[in-house]
């Protein structure tokens, strides 16, 4: 059984197969699990009072994608339903980049928790080239300038 802090994500033993968890903008204030049908399957949505995440999980076997568009889809359901019942304003936070996905390939369960974080990377490069000038040979100075710029982009 996998949980997300106090709510369980599922497992066989809960007869969950396929769940999707996502971060809250903020702190839920409700317990309250919501029941979707949602094509073939049957969902529930799960909020959990102290805790920042919200969970959707069905019986069903299914693909990661389709667990993450339709688990997407009922627990904005759900948010929106909150929103106009109990007047209270959750939304899910960087819902491409942070999640947590349990899955059944080849009838494992996997749990994959994905965290994209973005951060800059500055490259600098510096060329220097020292050219002995022969009297007796011309500098040719395309050649020069054809060299010094392969040189940079060579670095």
């Amino acid at each position: 059984m996998a949980k997300v802090g106090s709510i369980v994500l599922g497992g066989k033993d809960k007869q969950k197969l396929s769940a999707i968890a996502f971060p809250l903008n903020k702190v839920s204030s409700i317990d309250k699990t919501f029941f979707f049908k949602e094509e073939d399957d049957d969902w529930e949505v799960e909020f959990a009072n102290g805790n920042a995440m919200v969970v959707a999980r069905t019986n069903s076997i299914l693909y990661k994608t389709g667990i993450m568009e339709k688990g997407f889809k009922v627990i904005q359901k759900a948010l929106d339903l909150i929103s106009i019942k109990r007047k209270i304003h959750l939304s899910i936070r960087g819902s491409e980049d942070d999640y947590i996905v349990l899955f059944n390939k080849n009838g494992d369960l996997i749990m994959q928790h994905v965290d994209k974080s973005e951060f800059g990377v500055r490259i600098s490069a510096k060329c220097n080239r020292s050219i002995l000038l022969d009297e007796k040979r011309p500098l040719k100075m395309d050649v020069f300038y054809y060299n010094m710029v392969f040189l940079c982009l060579t670095l």
